[in-house]
């Protein structure tokens, strides 16, 4: 051991000069003293920080040994940990990023020492360097970033993040940051530090509706009677036709906003690519080992999530836009759009002007979308044989559920992308999965948006949206200012604003107030625990699993509605010709339960058999003043009990109740049941039909003898005397009733087979046409 003080000093010398060479072999030197217990934990802490000074220039070696001193708890200290965590769990690409950074700081200091530049002096050295504006521009935006004092370590956490689109802080940034947060003024912490400040404010909040006492405000209102009073005037409108034309379209407009916010994520991050792309050519100068390629590559990486949400949210759009009301979408503005959107798209993500496989892509997307461009191409002589020639099929192949296969030239065109997708994923050792077909896949999703969307559009529309796109930008801000002002108007005009509000009072009140405790945790100065945060995402999921079944139904060929087979004279064979024991009777008829059937008989008579009112029932244990209040603010008033339009026992009721005190009333909230007697031919006894509320128009202007054609389902006790039937449509035969009364209503399972039909064909169609069609046929 008499060698190693002299052998010390040497390297000591060595390592002055800033060799990294020597300094490497210093630190292996010290780390075979520890293993000599030679000094052991002073050197083995000197050892690990010539190692991290190493390893943060992107040594391998460096890093290595760093590792091997992890396992070993060789020299690691509370205050070298976060250090050499940081070492080994950053990339070598991101430590020759800084490493090159920390040169060029050096470069534009012009000063031997490493101290702070003022953001003036910082300015003034960069516009004397030798690069070009666009650099420079970026470098200054770059201090103006790390803010009055530019440092080393603050451009070099800039630069890095710039050019990879993300960083890992070291422990010293960490710590900066969040001083700087702490100092930070509101408009400061909410722009530069956003999810720092929705932290605060968030446990700042529930301190606050935490507070003791509101457990005994919630128990004085009466909170389950006001749920259900704001509840009601939801319940009371909700029908399956009206969901089905809700919900497509509240899907549509929603995915629609996600799918351009992506797109524009999307479009933002390519432009901070070519920025990334400026400044490491910069720092190029300082390492030669610096990849380009992989910069570019990790910088795309880190900016996927857009279109991870892009892609997520497209089956969405894609069942929405098949269910909605073209009539209350803007389809050529939409179209347009797309248009213009592909265009962006398109141009701006070419990484090279001659980048031939995206060019042919594109041609052949559009080559194959041209039987739906010129579907309506008008008839003209030679041309037309032509246009015909080239969109039409040659063969069609039928399949099942309605699936057909199409030859013609644009499917052959659309089956040859998928060879282009390979090759593009291919290009770029692999990465060209992510840095150049997912950005494709953007540009074809719009360009298929605009095409589904095109049938739909007329050509004034077209041009309309066209020039309306061109004066966009002066036209949506002042049409946005507008519409709210307007909108705000015509609200305080009409008493439905104020209806809503307190609904909407009414119903938050109660929520707020008995859910602090589930939303916020009680109030014992603790957080909530990942249990409970798991368990509240587990019920979140049961609750959506309902919804699900929507989509589990798939129509086939036997669950096509209305197909019946179960005529009367079969029934009446069947289930009404038994003696006195019915046994036999009902264990065969019983089969036919839920059977729908469509029969024709003689109407007889008809009857009300219940009337609900939900909310009347709530309203007993609230004083008659509120009351009184709530009839009138949600409810109708009975009116001038001596209008001349009410019959002489409507005007006696309306004036017996107004003497009351009772002026308004919810009656047309009433919820009719019904039973309809009808005769049926060849058969002495009489059919009971059990008819709900919307047949209640009808029921009432029918006279006894009409013919009529219905339709009903078997219910219990077939094989009886008094089996049960509840109709679904009715018509009449003998006579002409009004076109509204005589407009049949679609059964739900009608409405939901075909939503589901026209959402697979739409889906199917826009990913697979003109390849395969889907087109199923509904009866």
């Amino acid at each position: 051991m008499a060698e190693h003080p002299d052998q010390q000093k040497q390297l000591e010398a060595a390592v002055e000069d800033g060799d990294e060479t020597k300094q490497l072999e210093y630190a292996t030197y010290l780390l075979k003293l520890v293993k000599s217990d030679t000094d052991a934990e002073e050197n083995g802490k000197k050892a690990v920080d010539f190692l991290v000074s190493l390893s943060q220039k992107a040594n391998d070696d460096a890093t290595v040994l760093l590792r091997e001193c992890v396992k070993g708890q060789t020299g690691i200290t509370e205050a070298n940990k976060a250090a050499v965590k940081w070492c080994l769990e950053t990339s070598d690409q991101e430590k020759r990023i800084r490493e090159s950074a920390r040169q060029l700081f050096k470069t534009i200091h012009r000063d031997d020492s490493d101290g702070p530049l003022s953001f003036k002096d910082y300015v003034t050295a960069v516009k004397a360097m030798e690069a070009n504006m666009r650099v420079k521009r970026m470098l200054v935006l770059a201090g103006k970033e790390a803010g009055d004092d530019v440092t080393e370590e603050k451009l070099s956490r800039i630069l890095s993040e710039q050019i990879q689109g993300t960083l890992n802080m070291t422990s010293s940034e960490r710590e900066s940051q969040s001083n700087e947060f702490k100092s930070a003024d509101m408009f400061t912490r909410v722009t530069k530090y956003p999810m720092e400040t929705l932290k605060v404010g968030l446990q700042e909040v529930q301190d606050m509706v935490s507070a003791e006492g509101m457990s005994w405000v919630g128990n004085l209102l009466p909170t389950n009677q006001l749920y259900m009073i704001s509840a009601f005037f939801l319940y009371s409108f909700l029908s399956a036709s009206l969901l089905l034309f809700v919900i497509p379209l509240l899907v549509f407009y929603v995915t629609l906003a996600v799918l351009l916010v992506a797109t524009l994520q999307i479009v933002v991050n390519r432009q901070s690519l070519r920025k990334s792309e400026d400044l490491a050519n910069t720092l190029h100068k300082f390492d030669k080992d610096l990849d380009m390629e992989a910069a570019r590559s990790k910088f795309i990486r880190n900016k996927l999530t857009p279109y991870w949400i892009f892609l997520a949210v497209l089956p969405l759009f894609v069942a929405g836009l098949s269910l909605v009301n073209k009539k209350y979408i803007p389809c050529s503005d939409l179209a347009v759009l797309s248009c213009i959107i592909t265009g962006i798209t398109f141009f701006f993500f070419i990484e090279t002007p001659l980048e031939l496989t995206r060019w042919l892509a594109m041609l052949l997307n559009l080559f194959s979308s041209l039987p739906t461009i010129l579907r309506n191409f008008p008839d003209i002589p030679v041309i037309s044989k032509i246009v015909g020639f080239v969109t039409k099929s040659f063969y069609t192949f039928d399949t099942i559920f309605g699936l057909k296969i199409n030859i013609s030239l644009p499917s052959i065109s659309y089956s040859l992308l998928p060879l282009i997708f390979v090759i593009m994923a291919l290009r770029h050792s692999g990465a060209g999965s992510y840095r150049v077909l997912l950005p494709f896949f953007i540009t074809q999703v719009w360009f298929s948006v605009a095409t589904t969307l095109y049938p739909y559009t007329m050509w004034f529309g077209l041009v309309r949206a066209s020039v309306g796109n061109a004066l966009l930008p002066v036209l949506l801000p002042t049409s946005i200012v507008v519409g709210i002002l307007y909108s705000i108007y015509q609200a305080f005009q009409t008493n439905l604003f104020i209806q809503i509000a307190i609904a909407a009072v009414l119903g938050l009140v109660p929520l707020i107030l008995s859910q602090t405790t589930a939303l916020f945790g009680s109030n014992d100065g603790k957080k909530t625990s990942s249990t409970k945060k798991y368990v509240m995402l587990m019920f979140g999921v049961m609750g959506f699993l309902p919804l699900t079944s929507v989509f589990s139904f798939i129509p086939t060929e036997n669950s096509v509605p209305f197909k019946f087979e179960l005529g009367w004279t079969e029934y009446k064979n069947l289930c009404t010709s038994g003696d006195g024991n019915m046994i036999p009777q009902q264990n065969l008829c019983r089969n036919f339960i839920g059977q729908k059937v469509v029969w024709n008989g003689t109407f007889e008579e008809a009857q009300i058999t219940q009337v609900l009112n939900s909310i009347e029932p709530m309203l007993t244990g609230l004083p008659s003043l509120v009351v009184n209040k709530i009839r009138c603010n949600f409810g109708s008033p009975y009116g001038d009990c001596n209008s001349t339009e009410m019959s002489a026992d409507e005007q006696t009721v309306c004036k017996l109740k107004a003497a009351s005190g009772q002026t308004c009333h919810f009656n047309e909230y009433d919820t009719f049941s019904f039973k309809m007697t009808v005769s049926m031919p060849k058969f002495k006894g009489k059919l009971t039909l059990d008819a709900g509320e919307t047949f209640k128009n009808i029921l009432e202007i029918l006279k006894t003898g009409d013919s009529l054609e219905f339709v009903a389902v078997l219910g219990e006790n077939q094989g009886t005397a008094m089996p049960s039937f509840q109709l679904k449509d009715i018509r009449c035969t003998s006579r002409i009733l009004p076109v509204v009364l005589e407009k049949p209503e679609e059964d739900d399972d009608v409405l939901l087979a075909r939503a589901t039909n026209e959402a697979i064909a739409t889906t199917v169609n826009f990913f697979l046409f003109p390849a395969l069609e889907y087109s199923p046929k509904m009866t």
